[in-house]
């Protein structure tokens, strides 16, 4: 695609430009700082922990309602402006409010990788987006991805289609993506493992190209270390995965336009300079791509003594793999041990298992662009309050999302456009682009700057910002990072200087500057049409464009030097006599660029004379050459001169040779006094012929035709000389031929050709005889076919076609296919049709002797079983068939035999005929060979159905919830759970769930899992419920007393806590009051309970009294407790407080007529045991005295 269509010139006039740039620097001195991209200020991880980088800096944003996600790692997709959209682990997605999406779902079989899910837009679209998947594992499944409609569900988006890549079928755990050169379409990247290939999808307007471009990679099984992650660097020369099991990286070159991946080498994180030597985990390019940091964690075989690191390597080495990995830094411990770029520049770092250093502190680098430990290594940038981190890493992002600033312009020839990327605002944005041949415009200090580089090539566009002060930052902040810009050189061409050029002449536009695309004034156009020839004068332009759009003009204006001038005033013609030479041509005036040379030539381009004025000429046609001083030359005339005689030439007719025949011709009609005395001449002379003109037999050339009388009068042909050419004969264009089935004349051949004449004359058989204007012949056998074809004028092309013979009935031989779950048997039918005379046959199969082994073969068909042998070679993979007998005729779609194969490892299998020339054979009655159409067949071993489901044997709490769990690592499609408890109830849920659990439900828990493949697996766990403990002093509510006393809350119990703060199994109670002790069990369950201990008291000044239990269950029975006494005549005051078992006041009242109807804040409470406690003052003593009585009531419901 052209990049621009405006025609340009480079002669600008010099008035125009400054107001250009007036007009320039008008419209850039107005510009302001706009939104940048925040698609990736939104993430998620692992157990409700959000991180929001709106505002420029990390906050924690806990999502409470998140679910919890399967592996940790998240793409999220926000929009411009930093609202978010969605995000995925691969599983499932959410909306903006934290809900599953509606519509469809990749069902129960897909287990997501670490780096399991990938959100891109779709190219052109403001509405859809993409969701690609990795799974954990390669599993024989092909890759699939989710597509997004954002204006469904009320703008909460819905998915609307899921999508396979069947080319990703051993494809897992790593998938990135990148832009391509057009800022427009992706490039999504993943790995396989079985084909050993990178696979790169290209994603376009219209949609996923299903046909990946594959690269080369290393063999790696991914048995053996497929666990890792895949970036590409952010100037797009590089793409580098790691491997966790192996801690290895493989180092790819990356062309961003093809998608094609150049694997350079491999290092393990063992081969750097470091001891202990590093479990790597992730892998993060800088954003300028000059660093690549590695992390992970140096070995020690005690968890607890892990230290987590990050190390910095300098991308400027990468092809160099020594210089390489000798530039290993350490730059950070011990948060690194997974890392991700992020919006504000920073590269931040976490550990993201519990038991690691700080799980929930995230480390950060604060400027990844700087050498060493100058990149600022900060331990603890932000602490995760709510929630847990966790999974494979962070967030997966395409990289182009995290540029720091964009730019727009691809041509030397374009004004750049610079876009920043940074938030907040900045107080200071200060551009450099690397380009010192601008001069002052090299560096500019506007948010939105632009810049015309002063060439083509590789610029390092730097930019220097600071940020105003904030909380995070009192002081404000500083950043510093650059891009590499690549400026695509512009085509030069160059037509040269404005050139005159003589009339009549042509020159040659040459504009050769490259294999380019050329578009010329003319109209003409095309790749590589870099000259053209003109000969009229006036402007000529040429726009030279390269591949990349990028263009440059040249134009070239042509004159044409004066042409001299014939004066004709005193010409005179002076007419020569009949059979002299006496004519003259005179007086002739030539006026043009001094000096000028003369040439006479006559009828057949002889030269003469080289004056200007010439006499002596006999009969004929003269033309005056005239060449000035520019090598101009002009031609006047032709001046006839004649005789006195009456010879006259009317016409001449003349015909052109065909094919070398001699068959051309000249007619000449002429008239005189003395008609019959005519000789005739075509050779502008001697020799003349007495025929009346008629000249035939005549070769290609150039003839003059003059004639003569008796007299010596003579005429010549005005229009001399006369050009014969030689005219080629028929040309066959095509010739299309039908074979001829076996021993039938339905052959057919088609001859297309084309003549000089109108009639041209076909034959197929050697010309004996013809069709006219018809080259179709049918009704052949098949054979050699010698034909011929003529034209009017006998001109003939003669060639041998072969119609051939189609053999249309071959024996048909096809495998069969079966498939089956590992460990079970296969059976391939052989089948066959036009099994016709069939005497014998020895024919030879072959299988992947890795996946399956053929032990025998089953039902035979009965015409053959009796002399069919076959043998195995199990260790090659092959199987021999023999057979001969009587000629058998089967019916179509026969099986002949079943062959039997012992699944060995799961994968794909074809079974195939070796049909090669001495390896199979089939002969008929006759002892002829038949022959045979192969079809293979295939055995598909699926994989095993592999889970996992926790302990063997697991104990839990009375009352406590029993969470069973299976997680799915491999299976044939969706799976369904049968789970089978020690009641022989059944659920089918996923996960098992039972809540209150008690001793009854313990017992074997059984499941099985079935997949689409009704492949199954099985396990069982074992569940025991033990009882809740409770304290030995609990068996009574209420302990009546004398004096002190030990509370026993018994024995055999691992930890005490008694409500006083002791911890031991007995404590001395001397205060009235209650008493509670927490205990837990060898099992690990815990029981709370307690009792109230009362001690006696002196001899009450009035009698109150209170009931023991009440049921407050409205029917006028019992409903109420409340104090009984006759005394309340004495009571001075009097308050009644009632507090449940756990202290918590439930009931108080000031009046003894008020009673408690068992409600806790106007809700009923639960039936237990509660205590009371009731102040009065009495006044039936000597004196007023405060009385205080305590005890329990049972609420019964």
């Amino acid at each position: 695609m052209l990049k621009k269509l405006i025609i340009t010139t480079k002669k600008l006039s010099l008035f125009v430009k400054p107001f250009i740039m007036m007009f320039f620097v008008f419209c850039i001195g107005y510009n302001t700082y706009s939104q940048p991209n925040k698609r990736t200020v939104n993430w998620f991880t692992h157990q409700n922990v959000g991180i929001d980088f709106n505002s420029g800096i990390p906050i924690e944003n806990p999502i409470n309602t998140m679910p919890e996600l399967i592996m940790g790692s998240v793409s999220t997709m926000s929009d411009t402006n930093g609202n978010l959209l969605f995000y995925s682990d691969g599983l499932k997605i959410f909306n903006r409010e934290h809900n599953v999406m509606p519509g469809l779902t990749c069902g129960t079989g897909f287990i997501p990788a670490g780096q399991g899910a990938l959100s891109i837009p779709k190219p052109g679209s403001d509405s859809l987006y993409y969701v690609f998947t990795a799974r954990a594992v390669e599993n024989f499944h092909p890759m699939f991805y989710y597509t997004i409609n954002m204006n469904r569900n009320g703008g909460l988006g819905e998915v609307i289609d899921i999508d396979t890549l069947e080319a990703g079928w051993d494809a897992a755990n790593h998938i990135t993506a990148s832009y391509m050169k057009n800022k427009r379409d992706y490039w999504i990247f993943t790995r396989k493992y079985r084909e050993h290939k990178y696979a790169a999808f290209k994603v376009t307007p219209q949609g996923v190209d299903p046909i990946p471009v594959l690269s080369n990679a290393p063999e790696r099984p991914f048995e053996t270390g497929g666990f890792g992650v895949i970036k590409v660097a952010y100037n797009k020369k590089y793409i580098m995965s790691c491997f966790e099991a192996h801690t290895a990286n493989e180092i790819c070159k990356l062309d961003n336009e093809t998608g094609e991946i150049e694997y350079l080498y491999q290092f393990h994180s063992h081969e750097l300079p470091v001891d202990p030597w590093i479990n790597q985990k992730n892998l993060e390019f800088s954003p300028s791509s000059k660093y690549l940091y590695i992390s992970g964690d140096h070995y020690s075989a005690v968890p607890e003594e892990k230290v987590s690191c990050v190390y910095q390597l300098d991308m400027q080495y990468v092809e160099d793999q020594m210089s390489f990995t000798q530039s290993a830094t350490l730059v950070g411990e011990p948060k690194g041990y997974h890392i991700q770029l992020a919006s504000d520049g920073k590269i931040y770092c976490y550990y993201s298992l519990p038991d690691g250093p700080s799980p929930n502190v995230i480390g950060v680098i604060n400027n990844p662009d700087r050498r060493g430990v100058e990149c600022n290594y900060e331990d603890e940038a932000l602490t995760i309050v709510d929630g847990l981190i966790g999974g494979q890493s962070f967030v997966n992002f395409a990289p182009d999302f995290l540029f720091r600033f964009d730019y727009n312009g691809i041509c030397e020839s374009d004004t750049f456009t610079f876009n920043p990327w940074f938030f907040p605002e900045p107080t200071t944005i200060h551009w450099n682009f690397g380009d010192t041949a601008s001069g002052v415009n090299n560096e500019s200090w506007i948010p939105h700057s632009t810049h015309k580089f002063t060439d083509g090539g590789t610029y390092e566009v730097s930019v220097h910002v600071e940020y105003p002060p904030s909380p995070a930052y009192p002081f404000g902040r500083i950043e510093e990072t650059s891009r590499e810009v690549e400026v695509v050189y512009a085509p030069e061409p160059n037509l040269g200087p404005d050139t005159t050029i003589c009339h009549g002449s042509e020159i040659i536009l040459n504009a050769d500057c490259g294999p380019h695309g050329y578009s010329w004034s003319t109209g003409e156009w095309g790749a590589g049409l870099s000259q053209i020839t003109v000969s009229d004068s006036g402007w000529y332009w040429v726009r030279a464009v390269n591949s990349e759009g990028c263009f440059e003009t040249d134009s070239i204006h042509i004159s044409y030097y004066p042409a001299a001038i014939a004066d004709t005033n005193n010409l005179v013609l002076s007419p020569t006599t009949c059979g002299g030479s006496l004519g003259a041509i005179r007086g002739l005036a030539i006026s043009g660029n001094q000096p000028l040379q003369y040439q006479w030539i006559n009828d057949i381009g002889d030269s003469i004379a080289n004056t200007i004025d010439i006499y002596h000429l006999p009969v004929g046609n003269y033309t005056l050459q005239v060449t000035d001083s520019n090598e101009c030359v002009t031609e006047f005339g032709s001046y006839l001169i004649t005789d006195a005689g009456e010879v006259l030439i009317e016409d001449v007719v003349f015909s052109h040779e065909h094919c070398n025949q001699q068959n051309g011709s000249i007619i000449v009609t002429a008239t005189s006094g003395l008609g019959d005395m005519l000789k005739y001449s075509i050779t502008n002379g001697e020799p003349y012929f007495y025929n009346e003109g008629v000249f035939t037999n005549l070769s290609s050339g150039t003839y003059a035709v003059r004639v003569k009388d008796s007299t010596e009068c003579e005429d010549v042909f005005t229009y001399n000389p006369i050009i014969i050419e030689n005219i080629e004969g028929p040309q066959v264009i095509n010739v299309q031929i039908t074979p001829a089935t076996v021993g039938q004349n339905n052959g057919s051949l088609n001859i297309i050709a084309l003549g000089s004449g109108d009639t041209i004359y076909y034959s197929n058989d050697d010309s004996l005889s013809f069709q006219i204007n018809d080259g179709f012949f049918s009704n052949l056998f098949a054979g050699y076919y010698t034909c011929v074809v003529v034209d009017e004028f006998g001109c003939d092309t003669t060639f041998v076609v072969e119609v051939t013979e189609e053999v249309t009935l071959h024996l048909q031989a096809i495998a069969g296919a079966d498939e089956v779950c590992p460990g079970n048997s296969a059976f391939v039918p052989l089948t066959v049709s036009n099994f016709n005379d069939v005497a014998s046959f020895n024919t030879t199969l072959i299988y992947n002797n890795e996946l399956l082994t053929c032990t025998g073969f089953a039902n035979a068909h009965p015409q053959l079983e009796d002399s069919l042998e076959v043998i195995l070679f199990p260790a090659e993979g092959k199987i021999i068939l023999i057979w001969a007998s009587n000629p058998v005729t089967l019916p179509a779609n026969t099986s002949f035999v079943e062959l039997k194969f012992q699944s060995i490892d799961p994968g794909y299998s074809i079974v195939d005929w070796n049909g090669s020339t001495g390896t199979s054979l089939f002969l008929n009655s006759t002892g002829l060979p038949i022959p045979v159409e192969y079809s293979p067949g295939n055995v598909t071993i699926y994989q095993d159905v592999i889970f996992f489901c926790g302990e063997d044997v697991v104990g839990v709490c009375r009352g406590n919830t029993l969470n069973l769990s299976t997680l799915v690592f491999s299976s044939n499609g969706d799976v369904n759970f049968l789970w089978t408890l020690p009641d022989g109830s059944t659920s089918s849920n996923q996960n098992l769930e039972i809540i209150n659990v008690h001793p009854d439900q313990s017992g074997e828990y059984r499941i099985i899992i079935s997949d689409a493949a009704n492949c199954t697996a099985s396990d069982s766990v074992i569940v025991t419920v033990f009882p809740t403990p409770v304290p030995d002093f609990t068996l009574q509510d209420t302990i009546f007393t004398d004096d002190p006393i030990d509370l026993d809350a018994g024995s055999g119990y691992l930890h005490y806590w008694w409500n006083t703060g002791d911890t031991s199994q007995f404590i001395w109670v001397d205060t009235e009051g209650w008493y509670s002790a927490q205990v837990k069990s060898v099992e690990g369950c815990v029981g709370l309970d307690s009792s109230f201990v009362l001690f006696s008291t002196p001899p009450e000044l009035i009698k109150i009294s209170f009931p023991n239990a009440f049921t407050p269950n409205g029917d006028g029975l019992n409903d109420e407790f409340k104090a009984i006494t006759s005394w309340g005549d004495y009571l001075y005051s009097f308050s009644m407080e009632i507090y449940n078992r756990w202290g918590g006041l439930v009931f108080k009242s000031d009046n003894i007529s008020q009673s408690w109807d068992g409600k806790c804040k106007g809700e009923a409470c639960p039936a237990g045991t509660y205590i009371f406690n009731v102040v009065y003052n009495s006044t039936a003593g000597i004196s007023l005295a405060t009385e205080t009585k305590m005890g329990t009531v049972t609420l019964v419901r």
